[in-house]
């Protein structure tokens, strides 16, 4: 996660606490991605930036 470039596009400091939350959530944990997602998704306020996010992993596919 690129702190810096989110302050230097304008990011507020609550937003990049909310999308690094999202990010520790989905890879540092020890849940699988499913399961990340149900608990992003879980949770009140979570952001417009995380919404966003959740959908385009949602929406995802993976060629092989």
């Amino acid at each position: 996660m690129n702190k810096v470039g989110l302050e230097r596009r304008g990011f507020s400091k609550e937003r990049i606490r909310k999308i690094h939350h999202a990010y520790k959530t989905l890879l540092a944990s020890k849940m699988n991605t499913s399961q990340a997602l149900e608990k992003l998704k879980a949770e009140p306020d979570r952001g417009a930036d995380v919404d966003m996010l959740i959908h385009f992993i949602e929406r995802g596919t993976r060629s092989n």
